[in-house]
């Protein structure tokens, strides 16, 4: 719809009290009230509608991009926080709390864990031919949905390195920005403070 369209042309922040908003055909830059708040926005992800999903500190928030208005829809009342979100089918798939991944079930408003795997699920999260990809503690890693099987990839930085960074995917290749430890000689990249990444799974 013509509704949905406007929604589509913006590339969206998010902060505890309002939601910013950059029209990527305009260039304009303005902000959305929020009418309610958000303890620790962390990861976003928009439904292609009206609605932004956001991962927070303890809660799954969404966000009705119309008026601003928030509903918490899932409450963990834990932490870590919930770093990355993405959608497969009619579910969110998020990873960071209790280092597992989650499933939110929009149809039903139900949240699940489907996964906690051996090390730290702690970091953003994408999807590419039936299988999800995260990383766990220094290694890419691979998550099939049908077989709930985990796979290394590929090991993206030493053990000692620090955990951190983002993931996105670029021509069907995963892109990985990994910060490292600048005193640490064992780091893949010890001369920066952060290396990039791309592989083709």
């Amino acid at each position: 719809s013509a509704a949905s369209d406007v929604y589509k042309r913006q590339l969206y922040t998010a902060s505890d009290t309002v939601i910013g908003r950059i029209n990527l055909t305009t260039k304009a830059v303005d902000t959305l009230p929020l009418s309610g708040s958000i303890s620790g926005a962390r990861s976003l992800y928009f439904d292609g509608n009206s609605t932004l999903y956001i991962g927070a500190r303890r809660d799954l928030y969404k966000v009705d991009l119309s008026n601003g208005a928030v509903q918490s829809v899932y409450y963990s009342g834990a932490n870590p926080y919930f770093t990355g979100i993405t959608k497969v089918n009619n579910k969110l798939y998020l990873t960071g709390l209790s280092y597992s991944i989650y499933t939110y079930d929009i149809a039903v408003n139900t949240m699940s864990s489907v996964s906690r795997p051996t090390g730290t699920a702690y970091g953003s999260l994408v999807y590419l031919g039936d299988k999800l990809y995260t990383t766990i503690g220094a290694n890419l890693n691979s998550y099939d949905i049908g077989t709930n099987a985990w796979t290394i990839i590929r090991q993206v930085k030493k053990s000692s390195c620090a955990n951190g960074g983002d993931m996105e995917l670029y021509n069907q290749r995963i892109t990985y920005i990994g910060f490292t430890d600048v005193n640490d000689a064992t780091c893949v990249s010890p001369e920066h403070g952060w290396s990039l990444y791309s592989i083709k799974p």
